[in-house]
């Protein structure tokens, strides 16, 4: 039980990152990949009383391994905190997810249930996470519906399901799986698998959304 604050209390701190207003910190021996899987791997190594050489070979096909994927996550995570930090500007405009969002639900005035979903999706698409997409949206989704006259809770619930399906085709999420399962390259063709799924899924997601808000409209 102490083990874990222990590890988090080691961190690597950067204040105002590239002069922003952006911090930066990482827990380095709270990772997954760190603890417990270096131990692990040490620990393997003497169990199996590998030579030197198979070690360093291990290590070099997991470097191989690890390389592509973690191009492309860097590429793609350093665009998403551009796009998000696209909000704190000078002039006090919207930030660039907000206004893609905004422009879709404002745009779509009562198919606001059927929009929803695809924003949500939108968002974990860009950011790779249900979480990141529902601090993004949520707020903006419930107004949407209060401005429409439909139900709010409806909607965000149509947020958070949509978010859900845009993991599905994440540039972050596939490199990642890509990396693990060993087809680092391949994200493309794995993207083309889970495309059409998500697709059919998010429209039935979307009908089924607007079915029932106005079958409860006047209820909220």
């Amino acid at each position: 039980l102490g083990l874990a604050p222990l590890l988090q209390a080691c961190s690597l701190d950067v204040e105002r990152v590239l002069g922003q207003d952006l911090s930066f910190s990482l827990r380095y021996l709270y990772l997954p990949g760190v603890f417990p899987f270096i131990p692990v791997a040490v620990l393997t190594v003497l169990l199996h009383r590998m030579s030197r050489s198979a070690v360093a070979e291990a290590w070099r096909e997991s470097g191989r391994q690890v390389l592509g994927p973690a191009v492309t996550l860097i590429v793609a995570v350093s665009m998403t905190q551009i796009m998000i930090q696209s909000a704190t500007n000078r002039i006090g405009e919207p930030g660039m997810m907000e206004s893609l969002s905004r422009a879709l639900a404002l745009g779509a005035g009562g198919a606001v249930p059927f929009v929803a979903p695809w924003i949500g999706a939108l968002g974990a698409f860009m950011t790779g996470s249900s979480t990141s997409s529902n601090i993004l949206f949520s707020v903006l989704q419930h107004d949407a519906a209060g401005a429409v006259g439909l139900s709010r809770t409806l909607v965000v619930a149509l947020q958070n399901v949509g978010s859900g399906l845009g993991n599905m085709v994440s540039v972050l999420n596939l490199a990642a799986i890509a990396g693990v399962i060993g087809m680092t390259g391949r994200e493309g063709d794995m993207m083309q698998k889970t495309v059409l799924p998500m697709g059919v899924f998010g429209i039935l997601l979307g009908l089924a959304g607007l079915a029932i808000a106005y079958a409860i409209k006047g209820l909220y």
